[in-house]
C-alpha cells in the first residue's frame, strides 16, 4: 500500500504551505503616536466646551402688548427675552433686564407687542403728558381727508413764504368736527382737536395765535 501510494510531494502539488500566524504588536506607551492622539482628543474636548458655553446674547425687555404713547409702564407690560447682538453699542440703547426700570416710565411713542423698548422712547410723566388744543382755520387750509387720527403737521403762514414757520410736527387729530359740529370755530372755519405734548407749550402759544390771525395751515401726513 506504501509503495502503490508512494510519499506525497508537496512541492510539487502546486498547493502553497500555510503561512506562520504574526503575533498581534501592541503599542508601547512611550509611543509618540500614541500621546499626540491624546492631546488631540483632549482639545477636542476644551474647544468643544468652550463654544458650547459661550452666549453672545443678551437679555432684553420686550412690550408684552401694545403700548401708546403717554401711557405709563410696569413689569407687567413687560417680558424678556435673548438677543444676539454682538455691538455692544446697540445692546445699550435698549432696556436690559439686568437693570432696574427708571423712575420715568411713560413711553413718548407707540411700542408694538414684541418691540424691544429703546431707552429713548421712556419719559417723566410731566414730558409726555399732552394738552388737547382746539385749532381753528379756514376750510381750505385743511386736507380734506384729515380726521380723527390723521398726523399733521402745523405751520403758521406769515406775509410771504419766507414768513411760513412749522410749529407743531407729528403731532395727532383727535377730533375733526364739520360744519356745526365744531365749537368756537368762526364761521366758515374748521376746527381740529390736537393732542400736543406739554413741551410745546410756547408752540401752542404761537398757534392758537396765529389761529385768532386765520394764519394756521394744516399739513397732513399719509
Amino acid at each position: 500500500m506504501t509503495a502503490l501510494l508512494g510519499k506525497q510531494d508537496t512541492s510539487s502539488s502546486g498547493v502553497a504551505s500555510a503561512a506562520p500566524a504574526r503575533r498581534v504588536q501592541h503599542r508601547s506607551w512611550r509611543d509618540p503616536r500614541l500621546w499626540v492622539g491624546v492631546v488631540l482628543v483632549l482639545l477636542s474636548v476644551v474647544v468643544g466646551a468652550n463654544l458650547a458655553s459661550r452666549d453672545d446674547s443678551v437679555a432684553l425687555w420686550v412690550a408684552d402688548r401694545d403700548i401708546a404713547a403717554g401711557d405709563r409702564i410696569t413689569d407687567a407690560d413687560l417680558r424678556s427675552v435673548r438677543v444676539s447682538l454682538a455691538d455692544a453699542e446697540i445692546a445699550a440703547g435698549y432696556l436690559l433686564v439686568d437693570e432696574a426700570l427708571p423712575e420715568h416710565r411713560h413711553v413718548i411713542t407707540d411700542l408694538a407687542a414684541g418691540q424691544l423698548v429703546p431707552r429713548t422712547s421712556l419719559a417723566s410723566a410731566v414730558e409726555t403728558a399732552l394738552w388737547q388744543v382746539p385749532i381753528w382755520t379756514s376750510a381750505d387750509a385743511v386736507p380734506p381727508h384729515v380726521s380723527a387720527g390723521s398726523v399733521v403737521d402745523v405751520w403758521v403762514a406769515g406775509t410771504d413764504d419766507a414768513d411760513a414757520r412749522l410749529l407743531l410736527s407729528g403731532v395727532t387729530v383727535i377730533s375733526a368736527p364739520r360744519g356745526a359740529d365744531g365749537f368756537a370755530a368762526p364761521s366758515g372755519a374748521r376746527q381740529l382737536v390736537l393732542a400736543v405734548p406739554y413741551r410745546e407749550q410756547e408752540a401752542v402759544a404761537a398757534v392758537i395765535a396765529a389761529a385768532v390771525r386765520g394764519g394756521v395751515v394744516v399739513v397732513g401726513r399719509e
